[in-house]
Parts: C-alpha cells; sequence; structure tokens
C-alpha cells in the first residue's frame, strides 16, 4: 500500500482468501447435514435389523410349534397350562414377548410396526394366568424372587389394546 490506495495484486489476494473461507463454511455445513441425514438412516436401518432378527425366530419350526401347541391350549389355572403346553413352551412364548416389549420401550424398534405384527393382547390375555401364579412347590424360601415376570409384555398388550380401543372409538363416531 503506498499513498492511501491498494495494490491491485492486494485485493485479489484478500478476495481469494475469502471466498475460500466461505467455501470451507459452506462445505463445513453441507457435511453436517449429510452426516446428520446419515445417522438418521442408519438408525432406521439399525432399528428395521433389530426387528428382523427378532421377528426371524417366530419362523422357527421350535417356535411355530410350540406356538401351536399354545394356541391349541384351553386352561384356565397356572396348572392346566402347564399340563396342556409344558413350561419351556409358556417360557418360551412369554420370555419372546417379554423381550420384544423391551426392545419397543427402550426404543428400539417401532412399536406401531411390532403392534401391526404380533398380537400381544391376545396372548397376554391367555397366558397371564400362567404369567402371574407363583412358582410351584419347592424347598427354596427365596424362590418366589426369582420367578420370571413379564413387565414388558404385559406393557405392549395394554398398549395394543388401548390402540384397538381408541380405533374402534373412532369407528363409531365416524
Amino acid at each position: 500500500m503506498s499513498g492511501g490506495r491498494c495494490r491491485l495484486e492486494a485485493t485479489g489476494v484478500a478476495d481469494l482468501l475469502q471466498v475460500l473461507e466461505g467455501a470451507t463454511y459452506a462445505a463445513f455445513i453441507v457435511g453436517a447435514i449429510v452426516a446428520v441425514y446419515e445417522l438418521r438412516t442408519m438408525s432406521r436401518d439399525r432399528k428395521t435389523e433389530i426387528l428382523m432378527r427378532a421377528t426371524e425366530f417366530t419362523s422357527t419350526l421350535e417356535f411355530e410349534t410350540a406356538g401351536a401347541k399354545f394356541m391349541r391350549a384351553r386352561f384356565r389355572t397356572p396348572e392346566e397350562a402347564e399340563k396342556q403346553c409344558s413350561v419351556p413352551v409358556l417360557m418360551m412364548i412369554a420370555d419372546y414377548n417379554e423381550n420384544l416389549g423391551v426392545l419397543v420401550q427402550r426404543g428400539l424398534v417401532p412399536k406401531d410396526v411390532v403392534l401391526d405384527i404380533l398380537n400381544f393382547e391376545y396372548v397376554w390375555d391367555k397366558i397371564k394366568v400362567w404369567a402371574r401364579s407363583p412358582l410351584s412347590e419347592s424347598d427354596d424360601p427365596n424362590v418366589d424372587n426369582y420367578r420370571p415376570s413379564y413387565p414388558a409384555f404385559e406393557w405392549i398388550a395394554g398398549e395394543q389394546k388401548n390402540r384397538r380401543l381408541a380405533e374402534e372409538q373412532k369407528a363409531k363416531a365416524a
């Protein structure tokens, strides 16, 4: 700079640096937007993968056999349930539904999709006579402290019931 004036070369370099700085900021912002989009996509894909793995189990011969045995059974007491289905069959069904309920509660799988796939309400209404019963006789005084419980299964069955009742109310109002 001489005489209060900028040389042309100095002005061009300053403008070029400003342009590059602006481009850097723009690239950073675009990168951040793409990263957020990719993270959302990855989250959706992860939820889909977990759901597919969880529902894949219901297509095994072992689970289908247990489910058929459970669905055919007609019981009113825990003893009748164990006699008609067997404890492992009852536990397999209750544990599976409990685990899926936990996945929904923790937001790892979408609740609406899971409620569309399985009939938790029916299965819970049928199995709750067994699921809520005390364990059979045992010499261990602490046996009831270690009894399996199914709060997430009961919760998701309640969610499905609430959804069904809301749909029925909506249909009546229409």
